[in-house]
């Protein structure tokens, strides 16, 4: 599957975000799927070990969860 072009892929990061503010983490699932992979792929980069990289996945998710509307209100966001 082709990757979208990065005004899409925040186009509809932002789409997805305004759904968790207002439907809650049952709403997070389309962000992870939109995500996850690239997240994942940047984490290994910085951390350079497999097992930390999945860890702040998770903590980048849970603060997501936290607070979607910073997020949806981003001006770029993919940078946060």
């Amino acid at each position: 599957m082709a990757q979208p072009d990065l005004a899409e892929f925040e186009r509809e990061l932002i789409r997805s975000a305004i759904a968790l503010a207002d439907q809650g983490v049952s709403a997070l699932e389309p962000i992870y799927d939109l995500t996850a992979g690239r997240l994942l792929r940047y984490a290994s980069f910085l951390t350079r070990t497999q097992t930390e990289a999945e860890d702040v996945m998770q903590l980048c998710f849970l603060r997501l969860a936290r607070a979607p509307e910073k997020l949806a209100k981003a001006q770029r966001p993919w940078a946060y």
